[in-house]
């Protein structure tokens, strides 16, 4: 999305654009989009079937699930900076003011059960992991 702005040039209004960065290179989504639909899908729970319902209800036609399935996947992708940002403080703090294991039921047969780790720091930080220990599936 370009964001318009206006400038004067020989007593006229002339009316510019300026790209907005994406989170991909080309992409014809805002920020502010793919923000709206990964908080619908995981902070309000509303299905990516019900978000296609509710945007053709309002009027944007041909949205599809797959879409906005890959918004969340780019999103993630992009969060993935930060997520080792927030690994590698707790995991250097001093203090830990808490750390919980809990069993993860995995549901394909060809695989080990794991656990998930919830780690905080005095900062509030935490991460969760897969495995026993510090890998991660």
């Amino acid at each position: 999305m370009k964001e318009p702005f206006t400038i004067q040039v020989d007593d006229k209004d002339v009316i510019l654009t300026a790209q907005v960065p994406g989170l991909l290179p080309g992409m014809n989504y805002t920020t502010d989009f793919v923000a709206a639909v990964v908080s619908d899908k995981y902070i309000s729970h509303i299905p990516l079937e019900r978000q296609v319902r509710q945007m053709e209800s309002l009027g944007l036609k041909g949205m599809q699930n797959s879409t906005l399935s890959r918004l969340c996947a780019v999103a993630a992708g992009s969060l993935e900076p930060l997520q080792e940002a927030i690994l590698s403080e707790v995991l250097q703090s001093d203090t830990a003011l808490h750390i919980d294991e809990t069993p993860w039921g995995i549901q394909n047969k060809n695989e080990r059960d794991g656990f998930m780790w919830v780690i905080s720091n005095r900062c509030g930080s935490y991460y969760f992991l897969s495995r026993r220990g510090r890998q991660k599936y």
